[in-house]
């Protein structure tokens, strides 16, 4: 009796022994989940500081300058190819020399797209009010805001960088879906979540290429994605440039 009581109220050595091992190996499958979280809590803030910092310096561009840089289509980190712009570029790097910013390493590198439209071209400091050549009014901040207004007003097309649905609230994500046309957008790649040993995901592993469809800024990360798109609007645009 007495031998029955005594494992009825302790444990022996062993069932003690078997527990700590369970409650460290729980413990430290925990900590090793915690570390994965925390490392992609840590990359995906990093990302986001990165892509406010290339928001800001075209921003920055565009109040000096009276227009968006043109992307690089030729990998130099300068605006186009050999820093001539063509009509056409629309979709390329992130022009990293043209706004001052240092060249990560390749494969941290953003994508960039700017609209061109015949009436509103976002890249090119041109007159739209009339103003003669030559005169401080020329080509100046009242023409890119002017742009950006007539830019706004214009239906959406896929001939323009754009974002399409996010697979949730926004509708699918579908490049035949045209959601949005932005003044810009900036997307960053992540880890390469879909393992194909390229930094971007998804659709959008097909740019710069031809392509002009991003992801939604909304879209959410998943085991096969964790690109990050930022997409300015124009009214956005031109609100900064008015402060």
């Amino acid at each position: 009796m007495k031998r029955h009581a005594r494992y009825a109220h302790g444990f022996t050595i062993t069932e003690m022994a078997l527990t700590i091992a369970v409650i460290g190996l729980m413990a430290a499958t925990g900590a090793a989940a915690y570390a994965r979280l925390a490392d992609r809590a840590n990359q995906q803030i990093s990302v986001q500081a990165s892509a406010t910092a290339l928001n800001e310096a075209v921003i920055a561009f565009a109040a000096g300058r009276f227009r968006l840089p043109c992307p690089s289509m030729d990998n130099s980190g300068h605006e186009g190819t050999g820093g001539i712009c063509a009509a056409t570029d629309r979709v390329g790097m992130f022009p990293y020399s043209a706004v001052g910013l240092p060249m990560p390493a390749p494969g941290a590198r953003a994508l960039y797209g700017v609209y061109r439209h015949a009436a509103a071209d976002l890249a090119a400091a041109r007159e739209y009010t009339g103003d003669p050549a030559g005169s401080p009014a020329h080509a100046a901040r009242s023409d890119f805001l002017h742009a950006l207004r007539t830019a706004a007003a214009q239906g959406l097309s896929d001939s323009q960088p754009y974002t399409t649905g996010d697979g949730a609230a926004n509708g699918a994500e579908d490049c035949s879906s045209v959601r949005s046309n932005p003044a810009f957008v900036v997307t960053l790649p992540g880890a390469d979540r879909d393992g194909d040993g390229r930094g971007f995901d998804g659709i959008h592993q097909s740019l710069p290429g031809t392509g002009r469809c991003f992801s939604a800024p909304t879209r959410a990360a998943d085991s096969g994605f964790d690109d990050t798109t930022e997409a300015f609007g124009f009214y956005a645009l031109l609100a900064r440039l008015h402060h």
